[in-house]
């Protein structure tokens, strides 16, 4: 038997990274900058064999709704080695799509980055792009607060002033909103609790990651505060 241990650099060149995409798209608002409809092409480097497209399906609409969007998902076999899924294998590429289409309807459209946003964001009862109806949505009343304690209107005035009385420096302010779904987990592994009537050891076990945030340590907390 033989052990490998190697260094982050070489286990990455080994491994790989996420697929290469390109996004070829289309959108259109009207006068108020609300979505009227987008179309989004998306081509994968899958590598010399298929990979699992359903992250980026799932992601690629963001926090946002438009009563209209058709995306077309390709992959492209090439002689590289498969990509690596990493961590949140499909919502970062996704959202990187989807906020680079936004800013660019922003520029063409003269609208303002943040309102655009904001009058799209996805409301309860409207439909995601699987079909499914939207239920317990929080969107808009986390996107409000965080607005209100971030700020944001007199943060944009004071960048605003600055960029207009610099001409080599200049400085920007972003605000986007970003979903993600409960349903990931399948049915029945959420958690799982033992305990042992020998001598009760209560052993918890979930289908989180561990990567630092104290997922065990909460689970824990949370099990003997009941």
């Amino acid at each position: 038997p033989v052990r490998l241990n190697l260094d982050l650099s070489t286990n990455m060149n080994n491994t790989n990274k996420r697929s290469p995409l390109l996004a070829k798209y289309k959108v259109g608002c009207d006068k108020n900058g609300k979505l009227v409809a987008i179309y989004i092409e998306l081509y994968l480097d899958a590598g010399n064999q298929p990979m699992f497209e359903g992250e980026l399906l799932a992601f690629i609409e963001g926090g946002y709704y438009s009563p209209n969007f058709t995306l077309k998902c390709r992959q492209v076999r090439t002689d590289k080695l498969f990509a690596g899924t990493v961590r949140a294998p499909g919502q970062v590429p996704s959202c990187l799509v989807i906020e680079t289409v936004l800013e660019h309807l922003t520029k063409q459209a003269q609208q303002d980055p943040v309102m655009l946003r904001e009058i799209n964001l996805i409301e309860e009862g409207q439909h995601r792009l699987n079909g499914t109806p939207v239920k317990n949505c929080t969107m808009r009343k986390v996107w409000d607060r965080l607005k209100q304690t971030a700020d944001v209107n007199t943060r944009q005035e004071d960048v605003d002033r600055f960029n207009k009385s610099n001409l080599w420096r200049k400085r920007g302010l972003s605000m986007t909103a970003v979903k993600y779904d409960m349903y990931y987990l399948p049915a029945g592994l959420p958690a799982h609790v033992s305990v042992f009537a020998a001598d009760g050891t209560v052993t918890v076990i979930t289908g989180g990651v561990e990567m630092g945030q104290g997922l065990y340590t909460k689970v824990r907390i949370d099990f003997i505060s009941v």
